[in-house]
């Protein structure tokens, strides 16, 4: 297995997930020859993004 570097500073973060959906995202992982990590980010980014304008919007209003 190769080692992956990245420039991108990261930050150790720890939290409880549905063991079945833990396995499947192993299993992706190693499908894909990706890291975990980098999956987790990817399915993260357009949540974030998609909350963020109306978090926004929110602020306009109160």
């Amino acid at each position: 297995m190769r080692k992956i570097t990245s420039a991108i500073k990261r930050e150790i973060f720890s939290t409880r997930i549905n063991p079945a959906l833990v396995k499947q995202l192993k299993h992706l992982a190693v499908d894909g020859g990706r890291p975990l990590n980098d999956l987790l980010e990817e399915a993260i980014a357009p949540l974030l993004k998609g909350r963020a304008g109306k978090a926004q919007e929110k602020r306009r209003v109160v």
